[in-house]
């Protein structure tokens, strides 16, 4: 078999939703002749949390490179995982390549910064690489952040480091081809040098094998003899006009119709973005209190572990799946939601590559909307 390299800053047993792009691969690649190689940072190096029970999703027989990173405690200089590790990174791959060699190597971006190992590693030793976009690099609207703010600084960085990491790479992903078309047209010889393909995150029954050796109660449905209806992952700002109607939907529902609206619970989970403890996260609760749901929707902003979310999917009555005005956007946990085969509600973008999935599956219903005409309570309810 031929070795691939993936770079994965983050990976089991870290919270964050990037780690399972890579932890999926890891699954299939050899029915397609590779053999693939993790490298990543040691968890005592991350700031994000960790939960050990994650390791029992770890693929049979593949090897895990950890490398240090300059630490955050007691001084934290620099936050960014892929900066603090990009020099044992490089030492790594170096060592990979002048001893037993690989094939291809392919990072998983955020974190950014280490995709731009790929340019001087090909120089030096001709071993190709690639680029996945799991998050696009170069916002496609700009963000409205001014100098001398943090993002600010972030987002010039990343006008100047995405150029020179894609110039020579052989292989551009993404979640879908909306997550890196401007990449290729802001570098039209990509289209000719490299191969591009969407994919979206996936997912594998797995990962359900793994939960029921690790059985738990549902901790958010209190009473199970209502219809505890879960939307689990971060809310991103442009799915708060997707939201403001689903929530207006459920107004709706409870003047017409109290009897159903008593029995109903809505539970929002992990909503808060970018924010792994979330204390100050709380997205869908103005959205809540604006329309008067307190009694029928809640939010728990922080993240919960991976495992509790799918048990939480599969204990549900059904699945809420909301997503955003850029056409782009495909919500992570597609596969997941299909897989705890409950019902699922879906308000998608008509251009989403999430629609034709849920559709293909007989999942549940898709209801879609585009940037100019979000959906309408009444379908809603």
């Amino acid at each position: 078999m031929k070795t691939v390299v993936l770079v994965a800053p983050h990976y089991l047993p870290c919270y964050l939703p990037s780690v399972h792009r890579s932890r999926l691969w890891t699954y299939y690649l050899h029915e397609f002749g590779w053999r693939p190689v993790i490298l990543t940072t040691d968890p005592a190096y991350y700031e994000s949390p960790v939960a050990e029970e994650l390791m029992d999703l770890a693929a049979d027989d593949v090897e895990v490179i950890r490398t240090p990173a300059l630490p955050t405690k007691p001084v934290r200089l620099i936050g960014d995982i892929g900066y603090r590790s990009m020099w044992w990174y490089r030492k790594a791959l170096l060592q990979l390549a002048a001893g037993r060699g690989y094939d291809f190597l392919h990072f998983t971006v955020p974190a950014f910064t280490p995709a731009l190992l790929g340019p001087g590693l090909y120089a030096r030793t001709g071993i190709p690489y690639g680029i996945d976009y799991i998050d696009p690099w170069i916002k496609e609207t700009p963000s409205g952040h001014r100098f001398p703010s943090k993002h600010w600084f972030a987002e010039m960085l990343g006008r100047i480091s995405e150029p020179y990491a894609v110039k020579r790479a052989r292989l551009i992903t993404g979640i879908n081809r909306a997550y890196f078309e401007s990449v290729l047209n802001r570098h039209p010889h990509l289209r000719e040098d490299a191969v591009s393909v969407g994919m979206p995150y996936g997912g594998s029954e797995r990962d359900y094998d793994a939960l029921q050796r690790r059985p738990r109660e549902p901790f958010l449905f209190r009473d199970r003899d209502k219809i505890n209806l879960i939307y689990a992952g971060a809310l991103v700002p442009k799915a708060f006009g997707v939201l403001d109607r689903l929530l207006q939907a459920v107004r709706r529902l409870k003047d017409a119709r109290p009897d159903l609206a008593a029995r109903l619970r809505i539970h929002f989970v992990g909503t808060g973005l970018y924010d792994h403890d979330a204390t100050r996260g709380h997205t869908v609760m103005p959205f809540i209190e604006k329309h008067g749901l307190q009694d029928i929707v809640s939010e728990m902003p922080s993240r919960v572990s991976y495992l509790d979310s799918l048990n939480h999917l599969r204990s549900s009555s059904g699945i809420l799946v909301i997503g955003s005005t850029e056409k782009h956007y495909s919500p992570s946990k597609i596969y997941q939601s299909v897989m705890s085969r409950r019902p699922v509600l879906a308000l998608l973008h008509e251009e989403s590559t999430a629609a034709p999935t849920l559709r293909a599956s007989n999942a549940g219903r898709v209801l879609c909307f585009n940037e100019h005409q979000l959906p309408d309570p009444v379908d809603v309810a």
